[in-house]
């Protein structure tokens, strides 16, 4: 259900922008105003999105987002994995070299690139990470180390608002 998100201590709050979930799901979300990747490209951030199923956006059968809406967006990298027409059959052997790396090692990287080709510069990035635990709960836990190494060892001096 569409609904205002009211004032609290953390935000101003914010008006709803469409009187139906129709009308929400038919609206291309590069059409609004209050997606957050836009608050921080305002204010000077170099902004980022990945995710590892595309179709976060768009499910069920919503518009989604119609133009590049981040500076660095890993959509066509996905669109190669997963969408006719797109759809390379031999891309995951050709990325991952029959290995058995799991999809959030690709955005993971895409991140550590992103934070790296910046270094003196605001960032905002937003990553969905679907696959890991969707269909399989305990999975989950085998990445406890991954993210630990990831989070002690590539990011040095990050300030978190």
């Amino acid at each position: 259900m569409l609904q205002d998100i009211p004032k609290s201590p953390f935000s101003r709050g914010y008006s709803g922008e469409h009187s139906s979930l129709e009308e929400a799901c038919e609206t291309p979300l590069n059409k609004s105003d209050q997606f957050i990747a836009f608050l921080f490209q305002d204010d000077g951030y170099i902004t980022m999105m990945s995710e590892d199923w595309m179709s976060i956006f768009t499910y069920p059968n919503c518009a989604g987002f119609n133009e590049t809406i981040v500076d660095h967006f890993m959509k066509p990298f996905q669109l190669l994995f997963e969408d006719t027409p797109y759809l390379s059959p031999n891309m995951d052997k050709i990325v991952h070299k029959d290995s058995c790396r799991e999809s959030y090692y690709d955005i993971m990287d895409y991140l550590k690139g992103f934070i790296n080709a910046y270094p003196d510069k605001p960032k905002f990035s937003m990553s969905s990470i679907i696959n890991l635990a969707h269909n399989r709960q305990n999975a989950l836990s085998s990445s406890d180390d991954y993210f630990y190494h990831f989070f002690k060892d590539s990011i040095k001096d990050v300030s978190f608002f």
